[in-house]
């Protein structure tokens, strides 16, 4: 019988937090743009770094080889362990709108880094924290 998941506090879980850096052709947002899953599904759109932390580690940067090389192997060698573990059910990722990085993740993910894709339900949203909290909720602004 499955357990129930444990609370993402638990020493149990994992923390990962994950950050995209795309590009695509189609415009994000605004009057003009397109939503996040449509962006994510255009075929232009492509996952260029994935900045990854787990817990209070020092953050890393994977870069797509089908784009450049990193400019720093280790980093790279320790994104690619982050990148596959992201999977297992224990990791929970917190991402600033996190919407956008599992609309990403969904389309793009396992094609980007050939690993499997983790699971929307694991994501956590800082935005929706921020608000919840009280705080302004763009990035730049909360932090400060």
């Amino acid at each position: 019988m499955p357990t129930e998941p444990t609370e993402p506090t638990s020493p149990k879980r994992r923390r990962v937090h994950m950050d995209y850096e795309t590009f695509s052709a189609a415009p994000l947002g605004g009057k003009t743009g397109v939503g996040a899953h449509r962006y994510a599904r255009d075929p232009s759109t492509e996952i260029l770094l994935i900045g990854l932390a787990v817990g209070d580690a020092r953050p890393v940067v994977w870069v797509n080889p089908e784009i450049c090389e990193n400019p720093n192997p280790e980093d790279q060698e320790i994104a690619e362990g982050i990148l596959a573990g992201l999977c297992d059910p224990n990791v929970v990722i917190f991402a600033h709108n996190a919407p956008f990085e599992v609309a990403i993740t969904r389309a793009l993910f396992a094609k980007a880094t050939d690993y499997p894709s983790p699971q929307p339900h694991q994501f956590r949203c800082t935005q929706a924290m921020a608000r919840r909290a009280g705080l302004p909720p763009a990035l730049e602004d909360v932090g400060s």
